[in-house]
């Protein structure tokens, strides 16, 4: 019986943190600016999520391939 209590509190607590990093991504809805601040408050000493964490030097430009495919029957796709 405490295995499983120490399991259902584990997923609980791991289930509410999932929840407020979700929450704090959500677009701004009257709820997220009534308790961002709170989730904030836990979410920012060690798991801040941002894009910086995916992209810390972006490219100020855009850069695009180009690309021409030749089908079987000889005919070319345009870029």
């Amino acid at each position: 019986m405490t295995r499983r209590a120490a399991l259902l509190i584990g997923a609980a607590l791991l289930g509410l943190h999932f929840a407020a990093a979700a929450f704090s991504q959500m677009p701004l809805t009257p709820m997220k600016i009534r308790y961002y601040n709170k989730v904030a408050t836990y979410l920012e000493p060690c798991s801040a999520q941002n894009w910086m964490l995916f992209a810390p030097d972006p490219l100020s430009e855009n850069r695009g391939i180009l690309a021409r495919a030749q089908c079987r029957d000889g005919s070319v796709t345009p870029p």
